[in-house]
């Protein structure tokens, strides 16, 4: 038998057993659930790496594409920027070469940037308010007197290459602001576009649009005749593109004078009997194309008649000097100046007779002449 030394031994072992296969237990319950928790891990992070390779494939196809047609874009407000004299006298024939030279210019500043832009292509926007730039350079002698009379160009110009579009935005000034900003906001972040030819800083508005973009390199500013200095801040590239555009202001062209002693039946603006330009009347219009040095007030005929105008053409300290006088010979006929604005006769100082007349009217207990019946007609 065992002594009780012995016992206590045993049971001393016993109870060392038991602790040590607890710990042991212990242990391996933990190990299971950490490496359940691996095992979890491992399926999580290998979810994401399949959803990023999936991504990464697909973006790699998306850049691709993107690079596939790439292409630059040249914004151009073309009531502040009008193409070159020779070009807008050509008509529908100017048009095709406006375009075609504005396309090799392009694809030769291209050139120069490197091989990244060697198969661009180049778009065109071109936004105007083509009533309003049709009778600007009407008054420069630059194209006919009918309405829209760019038309041709503009036509043309379009036609000219697939991505080429010369845009009558309308007769509000925002119309063509407002298509060139959103134009360019929608490109500019574009992959697809390389490169933006903005020819508009004639325009201080369009500050507020480029500002964000100081210092960037897709965007270039075309010089023209009324470049603001303003633009120069913005840190951007700026080319001339020499031979497209006007270099001085269309204001300061010299007019081309014309007379006609015919009646021209295809144009909008009318001279009415009453002596004023407009439709609204009973009268019958009469319709005139260039501008008259003078147009005879029609009694229900279309005659046109040259009215002899020697005004000079410097400003003088008092202009209405230089005013035609109305005489018996001249009674039917309307003075315009050498631009074809019309001109009002010279209205000679009132005598004190006059004046006494005129006071005696307005006297009380008579009352005061309607400015808009009475005084304007």
């Amino acid at each position: 038998m065992l002594a009780e030394t012995d016992l206590n031994r045993l049971e001393r072992q016993l109870s060392d057993f038991n602790l040590a296969t607890k710990t042991r237990q212990d242990a391996l319950d933990e190990l299971t659930l950490t490496y359940g928790k691996l095992l979890e891990d491992y399926r999580i992070l290998r979810s994401d790496y399949e959803e990023e390779k999936e991504s990464r494939e697909k973006y790699k196809k998306l850049a691709r594409g993107q690079d596939r047609n790439p292409f630059v874009l040249v914004l151009i407000d073309a009531d502040g920027y009008v193409f070159e004299d020779s070009l807008i006298k050509g008509g529908a024939e100017g048009g095709i070469r406006a375009a075609n030279l504005l396309h090799d210019t392009i694809q030769d500043r291209l050139s120069r940037r490197g091989h990244e832009y060697e198969n661009c292509k180049v778009m065109v926007r071109a936004y105007t308010n083509l009533a309003g730039l049709s009778k600007t350079l009407a008054r420069a002698g630059l194209v006919g007197h009918e309405a829209r009379s760019l038309s041709p160009f503009c036509s043309n110009f379009t036609r000219a290459h697939d991505l080429f579009d010369f845009v009558d935005a309308g007769d509000k000034k925002e119309n063509a602001d407002n298509k060139i900003r959103e134009m360019f906001r929608l490109f500019v972040e574009n992959n697809q576009c390389k490169h933006i030819f903005f020819a508009g800083c004639h325009d201080t508005g369009y500050l507020n649009l480029l500002t964000p973009y100081i210092s960037k390199e897709k965007i270039t500013l075309i010089r023209g005749s009324s470049f603001s200095p303003e633009f120069n801040r913005l840190g951007l590239d700026i080319d001339s593109l020499n031979g497209l555009f006007h270099n001085n202001p269309l204001d300061s062209l010299d007019a081309r004078r014309i007379v006609s002693k015919t009646p021209v039946a295809h144009s909008q603006q009318t001279i009415m009997p009453n002596g004023h330009s407009g439709a609204a009347s009973n009268h019958t219009p009469v319709y005139i194309g260039a501008p008259e040095s003078g147009i005879a007030l029609p009694h229900r005929s279309a005659t046109i008649q040259a009215f002899p105008s020697s005004l000079p053409a410097t400003s003088l300290a008092h202009p209405s000097s230089c005013l035609p006088k109305q005489t018996p010979e001249n009674a039917n006929l309307i003075p315009v100046n050498s631009t074809g604005h019309r001109l009002d006769f010279l209205l000679p100082t009132p005598s004190s007779e006059d004046w006494k007349a005129y006071n005696a009217r307005i006297a009380p207990p008579n009352k005061k002449l309607c400015n808009e019946y009475q005084l304007k007609g």
